[in-house]
């Protein structure tokens, strides 16, 4: 029965439910302190993570792929020893639903959640279902029940709003979820399981809450349901039924498997395909597809033969990039197992699927509950439906100049069976005349490989310059140094020979009106010479050195020391410093050393000093002399 507090809480805002997209599924959360991104497209381990499950979770993320929450369902479990636990972003407790809330332990789909359908951002809902020792042991068991949580509570750390609300008593192993027909909300299929009388249990979530569980016969005895992408098939136990997605009820039987499958199902994206694993007593396990326009099968894989002493696969799990993924562990020999990882099916929907095996090994990872029992986190499958699924490589861009009035023939270095070219080409090369960027895709059975290209014009005087940087006063000054350098796209990849035969890539000189200053461009395209376009000035105007009144002395690099300071050139110069008692400190004739407040390497007492300076400025005949004071502070 639905309590009252659920039918108070729901949602009036009647919005269409937006497709979710793939991106919610793009952090998982499974077992033991595993987690895998696909935020770069594959898998990757990308701990931390606190998950603690047996079996079933939920690991769910916004459209943009940043994780919200994740969930092992529930904990009391057969044993009453486990606990139940919703963890935020950050892997802290959002929700601690101990060994008594929640779904079970050991339910194999423990979990599932989804947005509400009622637009509200920040709200979602999860779903809970109990495991078959506890509701064997204590009846009915917790059955099936809800939380809803609002992200937008605790700083946008998450927070439940309503909690382990009881929905159908009985309720054991098996929770899926599919939009409805209209596209307004979902319908949640769970089984109570009988040997005798199994029946089905569903409810409908819309934008107004969740309506009353509706109950139906089952002509088998399921412990998993699984929607395909689409919602036009449901399998249940080992058999695939039509599901009517208007009025959510369960249509005729499309076809019947053998009952040896140990793990599935996975559909493909476009809902056509039926991927299981068959197995005899755990020991011969085959990868199997089945085409459901016509029931063909086809053997992907062995996984296992005879010699092996035993073979166990999670629930299969589509991901965001369209491949269909498992945890699988193979024993040859007592103790760990010789394979113990991640799997991915690739090519899913194509005439020759592949698998790799262990693509991520996990012996080691984590703190995994069981080799036998690790099941990837369950998503509402709707979300990936008609993904492109996607083995890509990127390769790096390569760089390649173009002479004007030339051309070019651009050569990826995969060879595949088709080519794509952003310029609509699908030539096995492609040549070019023009600079700009052209992108091959390479398709080779599964594998799609992207190489970029990135095509410029070669140097040319129209493009470079030459020009004077560093200049001492900041003005183009006779007799002034600076630093002559190539300015323009890519001058700092080209070889320069100067006006007097040098090479480097700069030139310092002292500024000279009667001094041609040129460079050659040496570049495949050609050479071509550059001259310093600015007019060296004849005489520029200068001012007086200004002479501080306070230093700091302090070696900061700020107001260190004390001399006369110009930007300009000074001859005759002398500066002689004394202290308060008329004792020299200090004293030079280079216009570019200061008295850095020390005497023999000691530092000086602060306060008060003299100072006499004499200089002649560039032009002047006579020289200048100044006296003052200025203060000495740490």
């Amino acid at each position: 029965m639905i309590s009252r507090a659920l039918l108070i809480i729901g949602f009036f805002l009647s919005l269409s439910l937006t497709a979710q997209q793939e991106r919610q599924a793009e952090n998982w959360h499974f077992s033991g302190e595993i987690v895998v991104s696909f935020a770069g497209g594959g898998p990757v381990l990308d701990p931390p993570s606190a998950m603690n499950a047996f079996e079933g979770a939920v690991s769910l993320s916004d459209t943009d792929g940043n994780l919200l929450f994740y969930t092992n369902g529930g904990g009391q479990g057969f044993d009453g020893g486990r606990e139940g636990v919703i963890w935020n972003r950050d892997n802290d407790v959002l929700y601690d639903m101990g060994n008594t809330e929640g779904g079970g332990w050991s339910a194999r789909q423990s979990c599932i959640a989804m947005p509400s359908p009622s637009g509200q951002e920040g709200i979602y809902y999860l779903f809970t279902v109990d495991d078959n020792e506890n509701t064997t042991l204590r009846p009915p068991g917790n059955g099936l029940r809800v939380f809803i949580l609002d992200m937008n509570a605790n700083d946008g750390l998450g927070g439940v709003i309503l909690a382990d609300s009881l929905l159908l008593d009985g309720a054991t192993e098996a929770l899926d979820a599919t939009p409805t027909a209209d596209g307004t909300g979902y319908w949640v299929m769970t089984v109570i399981a009988s040997p005798t009388e199994p029946r089905s249990g569903i409810v409908r979530l819309t934008p107004e809450g969740i309506s009353e569980p509706v109950l139906a016969d089952l002509p088998t005895n399921g412990q998993r349901v699984t929607f395909s992408p689409d919602g036009n098939y449901l399998f249940i136990g080992d058999d695939l039924y039509a599901f009517d997605k208007e009025d959510g009820t369960l249509g005729s039987l499309v076809s019947a498997y053998p009952e040896n499958n140990i793990s599935g199902p996975g559909f493909t994206t476009d809902s056509r395909f039926l991927y299981l694993i068959e197995g005899q007593a755990f020991r011969q396990a085959t990868l199997v597809r089945y085409d459901l326009s016509d029931q063909t099968r086809l053997e992907v894989a062995e996984l296992a033969g005879e010699d092996v002493l035993g073979h166990n696969a999670g629930n299969m799990q589509l991901g965001p990039n369209g491949n269909l993924y498992f945890v699988e562990s193979t024993i040859t020999a007592p103790g760990t197992p010789s394979i113990f990882g991640l799997s991915e099916i690739v090519c899913s929907t194509g005439e020759a699927p592949q698998v790799n095996r262990e693509l991520i090994p996990l012996t080691g990872v984590g703190s995994p509950q069981s080799t036998a029992n690790v099941s990837l986190p369950q998503f509402v499958d709707a979300i990936f439906r008609e993904v492109e699924q996607s083995d890509t490589t990127t390769a790096a861009v390569k760089s390649i100049e173009l002479c004007e009035g030339s051309e070019t023939t651009l050569v990826p270095e995969s060879v595949g069976e088709s080519y794509a070219w952003s310029s609509g080409d699908t030539t096995a090369t492609l040549t070019v005349t023009e600079a700009g960027v052209y992108t091959a895709t390479i398709t080779d059975g599964c594998e799609v490989t992207i190489e970029s290209f990135e095509v410029t014009l070669g140097a040319s005087a129209t493009n470079l310059s030459l020009v004077a940087t560093d200049v001492e006063g900041d003005e183009i000054c006779n007799e002034r140094g600076a630093t002559l350098r190539l300015a323009g796209p890519g001058s700092d990849t080209l070889q320069l020979r100067w006006f007097d035969g040098s090479t480097a890539d700069t030139l310092r000189v002292v500024l000279d009106p009667a001094v041609t200053y040129s460079v050659t461009v040496l570049d495949p395209c050609g050479e071509f010479d550059l001259e310093l376009s600015e007019a060296i000035a004849e005489v520029c105007s200068c001012e007086a050195p200004i002479f501080p009144e306070v230093i700091s002395a302090n070696r900061d690099g700020t107001n260190d020391d004390f001399r006369g300071f110009t930007d300009c050139p000074v001859d005759d110069y002398e500066l002689v410093i004394f202290n308060r008692w008329g004792q020299e400190v200090f004293s030079s004739s280079d216009p570019m050393r200061g008295w850095d407040g020390t005497r023999n390497g000691q530092p000086q007492n602060l306060g008060t000093y003299l100072y006499r300076s004499r200089y002649r400025l560039d032009g002047e005949d006579e020289p200048r002399e100044v006296n003052g004071q200025f203060a000495l502070v740490r």
